[in-house]
């Protein structure tokens, strides 16, 4: 997912990483709240776009917007 960010100039601090394996609670609690049980998962101001799958499709039609 970074990898397609940056590959799009959407650089930091447009946006941030967490690194989800580190945190057991965090993953079960985004699994809750996203409603999705993989990761990694893109969220913009708050709302999920989707998974790295998603994001690629989305990144095919056309550039991502920082």
């Amino acid at each position: 997912m970074i990898e397609l960010m940056a590959s799009n100039d959407i650089r930091s601090p447009a946006f941030a990483a967490f690194d989800i394996l580190s945190d057991d609670e965090v993953r079960q609690g985004l699994k809750l709240y996203s409603g999705k049980p993989t990761f990694p998962q893109l969220f913009v101001d708050g709302r999920l776009l989707g998974g790295l799958d998603d994001v690629k499709a989305m990144s095919e039609k056309g550039p991502l917007a920082p």
